[in-house]
């Protein structure tokens, strides 16, 4: 039997919008250099609208669903 170690394929996702966001919060993510037109890989959606975790040039970060929805242009 082999046993395959393949990393998990995760969704990626594009930062299309920062505008939405409030400033402490938007320059935060830019200093970690998250902008827009970069891709996020979502590693883990928490249920209930929770936290989002998300690798970025090798670093997770946690965001509130609500920043993470305004980053990818969704309501």
């Amino acid at each position: 039997m082999q046993l395959n170690y393949a990393e998990p394929s995760h969704q990626t996702v594009t930062v299309h919008q920062m505008e939405q966001i409030d400033k402490p919060t938007a320059t935060r993510l830019h200093s970690l250099g998250i902008h827009s037109g970069c891709e996020l890989a979502v590693l883990r959606k928490y249920p209930f609208h929770g936290p989002v975790i998300v690798e970025y040039e090798s670093q997770r970060i946690g965001i509130r669903y609500s920043i993470f929805l305004a980053l990818i242009g969704g309501n």
